[in-house]
């Protein structure tokens, strides 16, 4: 079998695509390809290490304008090679070297060995201890991760001068809150009203209707229906309507206790240049013990 044909693992239309997109793409994708799971920049050291490995041998014989099977034949071989020298001596790896060039030999011609040779002598050896480090010896972490909210940045910030302490700002914050949803009550209940209202004027004028066309004299009797009709119609919208204020009095009266609950307004002592002072109940204390002795 052909020793191009055994060391070929990625399509040489692939390759030739993955060498198009740009570094950061091409080396994630090039690493992919080779099987490599997916990792972490910042925390996975060593597989971001192999990756480039990979992406610059790749582009070093692209570079060279080798055709795209001796590329591919470059990239498998330095694979095997990093893989295989694992925890091996310098000479044993070059031992493997040897071999593997032996296996390509009949598929390219001496030019592009030489290539390969001083591209691998001028990089991977001239940092072996390096590259057996990296492949040979556990990454310690040493990493902290915290979980943080990010505040989103306000589009027209307010000046510092204008600023306000955060006690007050809470404060303001909170009312608002409250007012709103007592504005979005009523609104609501407005509406409900006007409904209800458009509702009772179609059910007090339902019995009427059915005598409207009707040009006969209508009787003691028919009156007296539509008198009932009429009345009890007005009456469910009179106990609908009673209910409703009755609701209306209990959600007021929760909205006055929830303004009530959250108290006056904070209160800071302010000094001449402007400036909000807030002192707590030690460095209050503090100042009394000092002034006493003064005095």
């Amino acid at each position: 079998m052909d020793a191009s044909k055994k060391i070929h693992v990625i399509n040489n239309q692939q390759l030739k695509q993955l060498a198009d997109l740009p570094k950061h793409e091409s080396r994630l994708a090039l690493a992919k390809a080779l099987h490599m799971k997916e990792f972490d920049e910042e925390d996975d050291l060593r597989s971001s290490i192999i990756a480039d490995f990979h992406y610059n041998n790749m582009i070093y014989a692209v570079d060279k304008g080798l055709p795209w099977s001796i590329v591919n034949v470059f990239v498998m071989l330095a694979k095997d090679i990093l893989e295989q020298s694992a925890g091996k001596t310098l000479p044993q790896s070059l031992t493997i070297f040897k071999r593997k060039l032996s296996e390509i030999a009949n598929c390219s011609n001496k030019l592009n060995i030489q290539h390969l040779i001083d591209h691998m002598l001028q990089t991977y050896y001239q940092h072996y201890q390096l590259y057996q480090y990296v492949t040979s010896e556990n990454q310690k972490e040493e990493r902290t991760k915290l979980k943080l909210d990010i505040e989103p940045v306000l589009s027209n910030p307010v000046a510092f001068s204008s600023g306000i302490p955060l006690e007050k700002w809470e404060y303001n914050r909170d009312i608002s809150a409250i007012e709103k949803a007592e504005r979005e009550r009523r609104d609501k209940r407005t509406v409900k009203r006007i409904v209800a209202e458009k509702q009772t004027t179609k059910d007090v004028n339902r019995p009427f209707e059915k005598y409207e066309s009707n040009d006969e004299c209508l009787t003691e009797e028919n009156i007296a229906d539509l008198i009932a009709e009429a009345a009890s119609a007005y009456v469910t919208a009179f106990k609908d309507r009673l209910i409703e204020n009755i609701e209306e009095s209990r959600e007021n009266l929760e909205y006055r206790l929830s303004k009530a609950a959250r108290g006056p307004p904070p209160k800071s002592a302010k000094i001449s240049n402007g400036r909000v002072i807030k002192l707590d109940a030690h460095t209050k204390q503090s100042l009394r013990v000092k002034m006493s002795v003064i005095y």
